[in-house]
């Protein structure tokens, strides 16, 4: 039989378990009070679910790289983005910060290319364009 002990000790234990657990969601702001892009961006990568809060849908797709009916990625169809490791020597990554803007510009072995625009909407980043890979010898 368990006594009240084991199952108080069987909880705590449960409920540090999952407190360790949880992803943190807080990103860190900076001192005019808006989140710091860095901070932000490694939360967008790091956390499906902060990723998919953090779009702004539907986003238009790229023309030359419609793969589906749809002209927009929507909440149905969005896949999770995985972060682009820029210490690959095959892939170059260019960040142009327009004050409020950021495009993200993401070259792959000189031969695709992915840009993301992230915007700063009431103090908090969203992605809020995603070309997907275009293929730069594609015509234009």
């Amino acid at each position: 039989m368990w006594s009240n002990y084991n199952l108080l000790s069987i909880l705590l234990v449960c409920t540090l378990f999952i407190a360790c657990s949880s992803s943190n969601t807080t990103v860190d702001i900076d001192e005019n009070g808006n989140e710091r892009f860095s901070s932000f961006y490694d939360q967008f990568y790091g956390d499906s679910t902060f990723q998919i809060s953090r779009i702004e849908f539907p986003l238009i797709r790229n023309r030359r790289n419609l793969d589906s009916d749809s002209p927009f990625w929507d909440i149905d169809n969005w896949q999770y983005l995985q972060r682009i490791d820029d210490e690959d020597d095959r892939i170059e990554r260019f960040l142009y910060d327009l004050d409020g803007v950021i495009d993200e510009n993401i070259i792959i072995s000189k031969k695709f290319r992915i840009k993301n625009t992230y915007s700063l909407i009431n103090n908090q980043w969203y992605l809020t364009g995603y070309s997907g890979m275009i293929d730069l010898g594609s015509s234009r």
